[in-house]
Protein backbone atom coordinates (compact mmCIF):
# COMPACT_ATOMS: atom_id res chain seq x y z
CA UNK A 1 0.00 0.00 0.00
CA UNK A 2 2.83 2.25 0.93
CA UNK A 3 4.43 1.61 -2.90
CA UNK A 4 0.85 2.21 -4.23
CA UNK A 5 0.61 5.59 -2.28
CA UNK A 6 4.39 6.66 -3.22
CA UNK A 7 3.80 6.18 -7.38
CA UNK A 8 0.30 8.09 -6.68
CA UNK A 9 2.16 10.91 -5.04
CA UNK A 10 4.73 10.87 -7.75
CA UNK A 11 2.14 11.22 -10.58
CA UNK A 12 -0.10 14.22 -8.30
CA UNK A 13 2.97 15.92 -7.91
CA UNK A 14 3.89 15.99 -11.68
CA UNK A 15 0.45 17.17 -11.85
CA UNK A 16 0.54 20.12 -9.57
CA UNK A 17 -2.42 18.88 -7.52
CA UNK A 18 -2.19 19.60 -3.87
CA UNK A 19 -5.49 18.41 -3.14
CA UNK A 20 -5.51 15.33 -4.68
CA UNK A 21 -2.18 14.91 -2.58
CA UNK A 22 -3.68 16.07 0.27
CA UNK A 23 -6.36 13.27 0.21
CA UNK A 24 -3.57 10.63 -0.49
CA UNK A 25 -2.57 11.46 2.77
CA UNK A 26 -5.31 10.71 4.48
CA UNK A 27 -5.09 7.26 2.99
CA UNK A 28 -1.57 7.29 3.52
CA UNK A 29 -2.00 8.12 7.08
CA UNK A 30 -4.69 5.41 7.65
CA UNK A 31 -1.56 2.97 6.97
CA UNK A 32 0.30 3.65 9.62
CA UNK A 33 -2.75 3.93 11.81
CA UNK A 34 -3.00 0.58 11.11
CA UNK A 35 -0.04 -0.58 11.61
CA UNK A 36 -0.08 1.39 15.84
CA UNK A 37 2.18 4.04 14.52
CA UNK A 38 -0.23 7.10 16.11
CA UNK A 39 2.73 9.42 16.19
CA UNK A 40 3.27 9.20 12.29
CA UNK A 41 -0.04 9.29 11.27
CA UNK A 42 -1.06 11.99 13.36
CA UNK A 43 1.28 14.06 11.32
CA UNK A 44 0.72 12.94 8.30
CA UNK A 45 -2.68 13.91 8.90
CA UNK A 46 -1.99 16.88 10.48
CA UNK A 47 -0.17 17.86 6.79
CA UNK A 48 -3.84 16.84 5.12
CA UNK A 49 -5.57 18.99 7.20
CA UNK A 50 -3.49 22.31 6.98
CA UNK A 51 -3.72 21.87 2.86
CA UNK A 52 -7.26 20.45 2.56
CA UNK A 53 -8.12 23.75 4.52
CA UNK A 54 -6.61 25.82 1.48
CA UNK A 55 -8.80 23.91 -0.90
CA UNK A 56 -12.48 23.78 1.53
CA UNK A 57 -12.34 20.10 1.00
CA UNK A 58 -15.64 19.55 3.31
CA UNK A 59 -15.36 15.75 3.19
CA UNK A 60 -11.76 15.44 3.40
CA UNK A 61 -11.83 17.82 5.75
CA UNK A 62 -14.56 15.80 8.13
CA UNK A 63 -12.38 12.43 7.76
CA UNK A 64 -9.00 13.55 8.64
CA UNK A 65 -10.31 15.87 11.87
CA UNK A 66 -12.10 12.48 12.71
CA UNK A 67 -8.91 10.36 11.95
CA UNK A 68 -6.62 12.62 13.54
CA UNK A 69 -8.94 12.74 16.50
CA UNK A 70 -8.60 8.95 16.51
CA UNK A 71 -4.90 9.13 16.59
CA UNK A 72 -5.06 11.18 19.77
CA UNK A 73 -7.55 8.94 21.48
CA UNK A 74 -4.40 6.05 20.80
CA UNK A 75 -1.92 8.30 22.25
CA UNK A 76 -3.72 8.39 25.21
CA UNK A 77 -4.34 12.26 25.27
CA UNK A 78 -8.04 12.71 25.33
CA UNK A 79 -8.60 16.60 25.98
CA UNK A 80 -6.84 17.11 22.02
CA UNK A 81 -9.01 13.84 20.58
CA UNK A 82 -11.98 15.44 21.99
CA UNK A 83 -11.17 18.72 20.92
CA UNK A 84 -11.16 17.75 17.63
CA UNK A 85 -14.14 15.11 17.78
CA UNK A 86 -16.42 18.42 18.17
CA UNK A 87 -14.43 20.04 15.64
CA UNK A 88 -15.40 17.30 13.37
CA UNK A 89 -18.93 17.80 14.48
CA UNK A 90 -19.05 21.37 14.28
CA UNK A 91 -17.32 21.65 10.69
CA UNK A 92 -19.99 18.52 9.35
CA UNK A 93 -22.74 20.43 10.68
CA UNK A 94 -22.02 23.45 9.04
CA UNK A 95 -21.46 21.61 5.64
CA UNK A 96 -25.00 19.97 6.00
CA UNK A 97 -23.30 16.56 6.80
CA UNK A 98 -26.01 15.02 8.98
CA UNK A 99 -24.52 11.49 8.75
CA UNK A 100 -21.17 12.84 9.61
CA UNK A 101 -22.52 14.65 12.14
CA UNK A 102 -23.76 10.91 13.80
CA UNK A 103 -20.25 9.82 12.74
CA UNK A 104 -18.44 12.72 15.72
CA UNK A 105 -21.68 11.88 17.54
CA UNK A 106 -20.32 8.58 17.97
CA UNK A 107 -16.74 9.43 17.94
CA UNK A 108 -17.42 11.63 20.96
CA UNK A 109 -18.89 8.98 22.84
CA UNK A 110 -16.51 6.02 22.17
CA UNK A 111 -13.95 8.89 24.10
CA UNK A 112 -16.14 8.73 27.10
CA UNK A 113 -16.17 5.42 27.16
CA UNK A 114 -12.75 5.90 27.02
CA UNK A 115 -12.60 8.16 29.95
CA UNK A 116 -14.60 5.73 32.03
CA UNK A 117 -17.64 7.90 31.92
CA UNK A 118 -19.75 4.88 31.44
CA UNK A 119 -23.13 6.42 31.74
CA UNK A 120 -22.50 9.35 28.82
CA UNK A 121 -20.61 7.03 26.66
CA UNK A 122 -24.18 4.47 26.92
CA UNK A 123 -26.44 7.32 26.22
CA UNK A 124 -24.77 8.52 23.35
CA UNK A 125 -24.21 5.45 21.97
CA UNK A 126 -27.82 4.69 22.32
CA UNK A 127 -28.58 8.27 20.57
CA UNK A 128 -25.93 7.15 17.72
CA UNK A 129 -27.75 4.04 16.94
CA UNK A 130 -31.14 5.43 16.59
CA UNK A 131 -29.43 8.32 14.22
CA UNK A 132 -27.88 5.26 12.13
CA UNK A 133 -31.24 3.24 12.11
CA UNK A 134 -33.34 6.23 10.89
CA UNK A 135 -30.53 6.84 8.51
CA UNK A 136 -30.01 2.92 7.09
CA UNK A 137 -26.53 3.50 8.40
CA UNK A 138 -25.57 -0.70 8.82
CA UNK A 139 -22.35 -0.09 9.42
CA UNK A 140 -22.94 3.19 12.19
CA UNK A 141 -25.84 0.80 14.10
CA UNK A 142 -22.94 -2.18 14.05
CA UNK A 143 -20.49 -0.41 15.95
CA UNK A 144 -22.44 1.10 18.18
CA UNK A 145 -23.59 -2.29 18.85
CA UNK A 146 -19.80 -3.20 19.03
CA UNK A 147 -18.83 -0.58 21.33
CA UNK A 148 -22.35 -0.96 23.84
CA UNK A 149 -21.28 -4.55 24.23
CA UNK A 150 -17.70 -3.61 25.10
CA UNK A 151 -18.94 -1.30 27.57
CA UNK A 152 -21.73 -3.68 29.43
CA UNK A 153 -18.42 -6.13 29.62
CA UNK A 154 -16.81 -4.07 31.67
CA UNK A 155 -20.16 -3.51 33.64
CA UNK A 156 -20.56 -7.23 33.83
CA UNK A 157 -23.56 -6.75 32.06
CA UNK A 158 -23.26 -10.18 30.19
CA UNK A 159 -26.84 -11.00 29.08
CA UNK A 160 -26.52 -7.46 27.27
CA UNK A 161 -23.21 -7.75 25.89
CA UNK A 162 -23.51 -11.08 24.61
CA UNK A 163 -26.54 -10.40 22.59
CA UNK A 164 -25.17 -7.01 21.18
CA UNK A 165 -22.13 -8.59 20.34
CA UNK A 166 -23.92 -11.30 18.76
CA UNK A 167 -25.39 -8.77 16.25
CA UNK A 168 -22.58 -6.59 15.63
CA UNK A 169 -21.16 -9.60 14.73
CA UNK A 170 -23.90 -11.01 12.24
CA UNK A 171 -23.98 -7.23 10.36
CA UNK A 172 -19.91 -7.19 9.93
CA UNK A 173 -19.94 -10.25 8.39
CA UNK A 174 -22.80 -9.18 6.14
CA UNK A 175 -21.10 -6.02 5.67
CA UNK A 176 -17.86 -7.91 4.81
CA UNK A 177 -15.97 -6.38 7.92
CA UNK A 178 -13.91 -9.14 8.95
CA UNK A 179 -11.74 -6.96 11.76
CA UNK A 180 -14.81 -5.90 13.29
CA UNK A 181 -16.76 -8.78 13.32
CA UNK A 182 -14.28 -10.69 14.57
CA UNK A 183 -14.15 -8.35 17.57
CA UNK A 184 -17.99 -8.34 17.91
CA UNK A 185 -17.59 -12.47 18.52
CA UNK A 186 -14.83 -12.23 20.59
CA UNK A 187 -17.27 -9.97 23.05
CA UNK A 188 -19.69 -12.15 22.67
CA UNK A 189 -17.94 -15.03 23.57
CA UNK A 190 -16.16 -13.15 26.77
CA UNK A 191 -19.90 -12.96 27.30
CA UNK A 192 -20.95 -16.28 27.14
Amino acid sequence: ALKAGERARKIFQEQGNARRLARLEINIGNIYHRQDRFAEAAEIYQRAYRELLQHDDAEGLAAVLSNLSLCYISLNDFPRALELHRMARQHCEQKGMPILVAYADYNIAYLYFLRGEFGRAIQMLRDAAVSAKKAEDTYQLALCNLDLAEIYLDLNLNTEAAELGRTAHQAFQGLGFGYEGAKALAFAAIAS
